[in-house]
């Protein structure tokens, strides 16, 4: 299965003195592109098996610009945030929907995904909201959601509906919210106006600048990115699920935590290239040290849950931010420092 993408970046809505389409919606009737050239690439990538994303894009609509926010209605912006309190507007955009639905809904002619904007974390930019706080942005994009979504769903049930963010994932000091953030306050919004809603992301995993690639390599990552989470799910799988002892659950945890972080400290993060007898030497010297911070890890457990009675799942987060750090200077310093 091959993919491709389809932009739809200029607004459907003709004006009426050129008719095209005419598509009633609540008793209105409006007028659309045909969409004929759209239609024929998306049979053709039916035909051959290749599934189809389409992204829906707002731009400045000459003509029609009460489709966007009152409050983002400036010129010359790239794409811009819908609105939705407008009766008028909000029936247009719907209308809008519910033909792109009707046109990519046959069944030799369907869309597959779809994704409803452009990076809407970065509100100055991508998907531009203007004075809009943060609650009417996202209460906006929200509701276009969940329009998008029925307009769609309920035409082609097997279609996948997704919001759109870039890569960074945490806060920036630019006008944008992280992807984190987005996520947090879309479904947020999006639960308070109806919960049950399949929603779906599309991000751009790419490095800035382009050029950069050392973020392929694996630059930046820190030690043991994963390992904490190898361990307290596999402590919490013993002692809460199975009823293991402390002790014998932060051992077990350990062990397949260690595994695990010797592969991906030798592979990623520090790139050694040793084979042979060196390997073999890294890994001895890998498991002494862990073991140290292994036993650690047991003794403080025991004592904060078995003896204090300390509540055990936030013990084992603080303990595995504490091996985090020895075991980093440990790999750092010691094991892997000539390896490469």
């Amino acid at each position: 299965m091959s993919d491709t993408g389809i932009r739809l970046s200029r607004p459907l809505l003709l004006c009426e003195d050129n008719p095209s389409v005419p598509y009633t919606y609540n008793g209105k009737t409006y007028y659309f592109n045909s969409l004929n050239y759209y239609k024929s690439v998306v049979r053709e990538c039916n035909a051959n098996n290749v599934s189809v994303t389409v992204q829906m894009l707002l731009n400045w609509p000459e003509g029609h610009e009460d489709l966007i926010n009152e409050g983002a209605r400036v010129p010359g912006k790239l794409f811009y945030s819908w609105n939705i309190y407008s009766n008028s507007a909000r029936e247009k955009m719907e209308a809008m929907f519910c033909y792109l639905g009707m046109v990519f809904s046959q069944k030799d002619c369907y869309v597959s995904n779809w994704i409803l904007g452009n990076e809407v974390n970065h509100p100055s930019g991508w998907n531009y909201a203007g004075n809009m706080s943060k609650d009417i942005y996202f209460e906006t994009y929200a509701y276009a959601f969940r329009s998008l979504y029925y307009a769609i769903r309920s035409q082609y049930a097997n279609a996948h509906i997704f919001i759109c963010t870039d890569n960074y994932w945490s806060p920036s000091s630019s006008r944008r919210f992280s992807a984190r953030q987005t996520i947090t306050y879309f479904v947020e919004h999006l639960n308070a106006i109806q919960k049950g809603l399949k929603w779906n992301l599309a991000y751009h995993a790419c490095s800035f600048p382009l050029t950069y690639t050392r973020v392929w390599k694996g630059y930046g990552i820190t030690n043991d990115i994963n390992t904490p989470s190898v361990n307290i799910f596999v402590y919490y799988v013993c002692a809460r699920l199975l009823n293991i002892s402390t002790a014998f659950s932060s051992g077990t945890a350990w062990l397949l935590s260690v595994l695990f972080a010797f592969a991906t400290n030798k592979i990623w993060v520090f790139e050694s290239k040793s084979q042979g007898r060196e390997l073999l030497q890294e890994m001895i010297s890998f498991f002494s040290l862990r073991l140290l911070t292994g036993i650690l890890d047991v003794i403080i457990m025991y004592v904060s849950v078995e003896l204090l009675n300390w509540n055990d799942m936030m013990m084992k987060v603080l303990v595995n931010v504490l091996v985090i750090v020895l075991n980093y200077g440990a790999s750092r310093l010691v094991i892997f420092k000539d390896r490469r």
